[in-house]
């Protein structure tokens, strides 16, 4: 499911960066493809009803109607759109607004780099094009990819057009001549560089399957959980068992920081003894059982690592300075998400 919201996020951003930002709001026709969608989301997200065309984001310059946004997806997810109409309507309305923050974000920026006159050389957007032929394997599968899931290569190029408009507009707003203070470098070096502790650990993951298994992934890791209290060998366990891609390695994690993991699972691994086993650990993967087989302290010299960290700085305060800047700019635009 996260990867399908995170494939909506992003042809969001592609639908509206043509412009236009519904000046004239698209109404859904009955019988259409785009308004049965409409109709089976607007059943658990009344907001979204076809008929209605509500008004689902408005600012000073373009309003975003539910007749732009199923239309615009649709033409570029095809009918993986229509995966959406599984979701229950906590998951609609949060991909819903995520997306539709973003897509508004993109127009105030697009019209922003229309004031400003910003254009992109043809053969800039030619070349990023091409690295994406190669990525693909040739320029006939990727437009063989784009074919399946209904986008143009016109449309992409226009998208690409539009997404560098928008950066060449931000980069042109914010001053990227940061320099971080030794004190900032120093910090980021205590914190993330100078004596690291690392576990090197295997794990047991059991899933749960739906709702309707309910507590079987539980009472199966505890099962397993007491063939090793027993004396079964761990490893042998996780080929067996196991749920996750280490499996077949016995489960074998490898050496991790404690920035790396789901926190959970984390602190149950830096809790653990070199040859312990962990009671049973809930994340939102499943059920682990988690054996600690080395435990290190590691530190590199500043030296080493400073160009790193001056980047990192670098690019955190151009972050910051760039959210403060769209932050501004939905503020003067009264920018407001209506779902």
């Amino acid at each position: 499911m996260k990867k399908f919201i995170s494939f909506l996020l992003i042809i969001s951003v592609f639908l509206f960066s043509c412009g236009g930002g519904g000046e004239k709001a698209t109404k859904l026709k009955p019988g259409t493809k785009e308004y049965k969608l409409a109709q089976k989301l607007a059943k658990k997200v009344p907001k979204l009803n076809p008929d209605e065309n509500n008004v689902l984001a408005s600012s000073k310059s373009f309003k975003l109607t539910t007749g732009d946004v199923i239309t615009k997806w649709y033409s570029l997810a095809g009918d993986r759109i229509q995966q959406l109409s599984q979701f229950d309507s906590t998951q609609i309305t949060r991909s819903l607004k995520s997306a539709i923050q973003q897509i508004s974000v993109s127009e105030l920026l697009s019209k922003k780099a229309d004031e400003k006159g910003i254009n992109i050389e043809k053969n800039k957007i030619d070349s990023i094009l091409q690295q994406q032929y190669q990525r693909a394997g040739g320029k006939k599968k990727f437009q063989q990819r784009l074919s399946q899931r209904g986008i143009t290569e016109k449309t992409l190029r226009e998208s690409i057009l539009q997404n560098m408009r928008r950066e060449n507009f931000l980069n042109s707003e914010i001053d990227s001549s940061f320099e971080p203070t030794q004190q900032e470098i120093k910090q980021v070096y205590k914190q993330k560089y100078k004596n690291q502790q690392k576990v090197s650990a295997r794990h047991i993951l059991v899933k749960e399957k739906d709702s309707t298994q309910k507590g079987q992934g539980l009472q199966k890791i505890k099962q397993v959980k007491k063939k090793i209290e027993n004396g079964a060998n761990f490893a042998e366990m996780a080929k067996q068992y196991s749920e996750g891609p280490s499996s077949r390695k016995g489960g074998d994690l490898g050496s991790f920081g404690k920035q790396k993991m789901d926190p959970r699972f984390t602190r149950a691994a830096f809790s653990l003894e070199k040859g312990e086993v962990s009671d049973v650990v809930k994340t939102r993967y499943g059920y682990h059982l988690i054996q600690v087989y080395d435990k290190k302290t590691t530190s590199k010299p500043l030296s080493q690592v400073r160009s790193k960290i001056v980047q990192q700085l670098k690019d955190q305060k151009k972050q910051q300075a760039r959210s403060k800047l769209i932050q501004k700019l939905k503020k003067d635009a009264n920018l407001q998400i209506k779902i």
